[in-house]
């Protein structure tokens, strides 16, 4: 987007590799990148391609004159063609995203692994098999970084069942889960009179040990083929804060805040079909609700961003406020007004649409976990990935499911 002369710039400062197999410099009437690197190690060569979408959403990727994006599909090919018989992996860099990476990944052949960095929505975390081909995503905004293991049998033959070896470690675990449940009484799937006789609960735990025997064979068989084990669990480096980058940091949220604070109104849709009403709307029928509300963290949301100078951070707002960027919302920090914190209408539904569902239905509006996962994903999900818990504290009625 800044032009070609501006990104060679910022590769020769940060001295990077970049590797591209579609970029095409009009210019000099070349690619603008290598489209591979080999990298040799002591494990053997490993071919690296790079690859850019010519499309996102069905419109063309337009970069201006310099510039023109030729198809991934093809390109791709043509390279995984020539690394074959050079390297002992192929691994693709992504940024083509979800839907076109799996295109990609069943239409050409011989590609090891694929490493999607086309990733938009936080804490989804990807790992998919696609033929031979491993799939694995990005952490969002390349914040963390993950680890992928490979092993390569001594015959060389490709991945095959790599998923699957996940799939049976985790039935087998599953059932431990299980048998340790049990010996602690906490299986609240088993009658009461077989948690009080040990005869029958030994029994039980050796017909589920019993049943682990079909997977551990399942995983002898796997034994010929390449495997990987990809860590979701990404590394952190434990530092002491720098005290020059904190200053930094401090600078750039100023700047930011003294920027969203005095930006122009936006032409905002009056409209629009959905309008959101705020807190004080729902207040008159739903009192007890309310007050259940305040001494919940939802309704200290917008304080804790306050407190760390972000409440103008456009990257903050959206899961500390209610209808950040949604129609009939609002859709800059410094309109926030009557939307602060995490009010009713983040998760029930807003405005008049929620009074026509009670008149029609006569029902309350209803609630799905899907709205509890726009914000509470990656680094703000609670540990195992368990909302029961943040559910109790909310009283909301989803921790019964």
């Amino acid at each position: 987007v800044l032009g070609r002369d501006a990104l060679k710039r910022i590769i020769g400062d940060r001295k990077l590799n970049l590797v591209s197999c579609n970029l095409f410099d009009v210019k000099a009437e070349k690619l603008f990148a290598p489209p591979y690197i080999i990298l040799d190690n002591a494990a053997g060569k490993v071919g690296v391609i790079g690859v850019m979408p010519d499309k996102i959403d069905n419109i063309d990727v337009k970069l201006g004159e310099e510039f023109e994006v030729l198809d991934p599909l093809l390109n791709v090919g043509e390279y995984v063609k020539e690394l074959k018989g050079k390297v002992d992996l192929v691994v693709l860099l992504s940024s083509l995203g979800e839907d076109m990476t799996l295109e990609l990944a069943k239409a050409v052949q011989g590609i090891d692994i694929i490493i999607d960095g086309g990733l938009k929505e936080k804490g989804k975390f990807l790992k998919r098999q696609a033929g031979n081909t491993v799939i694995v995503k990005t952490e969002f905004g390349g914040k963390q970084m993950g680890t992928l293991a490979y092993k390569l049998n001594r015959q060389g033959a490709p991945l095959k069942d790599g998923i699957q070896i996940d799939i049976t470690r985790a039935q087998m675990a599953e059932i431990d889960a299980r048998i340790l449940r049990i010996k602690n009484k906490e299986d609240k799937s088993i009658p009461k009179k077989i948690l009080k006789s040990k005869k029958a609960l030994q029994v039980l735990i050796n017909t589920l040990e019993k049943q682990k025997a079909p997977f551990r064979k399942k995983l002898y068989g796997f034994t010929k083929v390449n495997w990987y084990v990809n860590d979701p669990k990404f590394l952190f480096v434990d530092m002491e804060p720098d005290e020059e980058t904190q200053k930094m940091i401090k600078a750039y949220y100023a700047a930011v805040k003294e920027y969203e604070k005095n930006r122009a109104p936006s032409a905002i849709d009056k409209g629009t079909r959905v309008t959101y009403r705020g807190l004080d709307y729902c207040v008159d029928c739903h009192k007890s609700q309310y007050e259940f509300w305040k001494t919940t963290k939802h309704s200290r949301a917008y304080e804790a961003l306050e407190r760390e100078g972000r409440e103008y951070d456009p990257d903050c707002i959206g899961c500390h406020t209610t209808a950040y960027n949604f129609p009939g919302g609002y859709l800059q920090a410094n309109e926030v007004g009557k939307f602060k914190n995490v009010q009713c209408e983040m998760c029930h539904v807003a405005g008049p649409e929620h009074f026509s569902e009670k008149r029609e239905k006569k029902e309350p509006a209803r609630i799905n976990e899907a709205y509890c996962m726009v914000c509470h994903s990656g680094d703000y999900r609670p540990p195992a990935g368990r909302m029961d818990d943040y559910y109790r504290r909310i009283n909301c009625r989803l921790q019964s499911k």
